[in-house]
């Protein structure tokens, strides 16, 4: 089988992906609510549907690659979030900035 996972130490490297998966999505779900407390815009609310898309909430690690994919997409995912979220901070307060200074 190519892409098989048994033997000794697939529920360990299984369970570990799980969890990897599950902590990357607890992270994003963090940055969502980083981007409610510190973003200053009525489209804030977006981050909670990056949250529901997250492969950590749906992909599974049973699909016989141990987990593998949930494990490297969840982080991919989480970092992409990070940055997006970032930027959508920095770019709420740009521009309310920016909208304060021009009345």
């Amino acid at each position: 089988m190519l892409f098989g996972c048994s033997g000794p130490g697939a529920a360990e490297a299984i369970a570990h992906s799980e969890l990897v998966g599950l902590l990357a999505l607890g992270g994003a779900l963090m940055l969502a609510i980083a981007v409610m407390v510190g973003a200053r815009s009525r489209r804030r609310w977006l981050f909670f549907a990056g949250v529901v898309v997250h492969p950590g909430w749906w992909l599974s690690a049973r699909s016989g690659d141990c987990g593998y994919l949930l494990r490297y997409v969840s982080v991919v995912a989480t970092v992409l979030f990070a940055v997006a979220a970032a930027w959508f901070v920095w770019r709420s307060r740009a521009i309310t900035s920016f909208s304060a200074t021009r009345t």
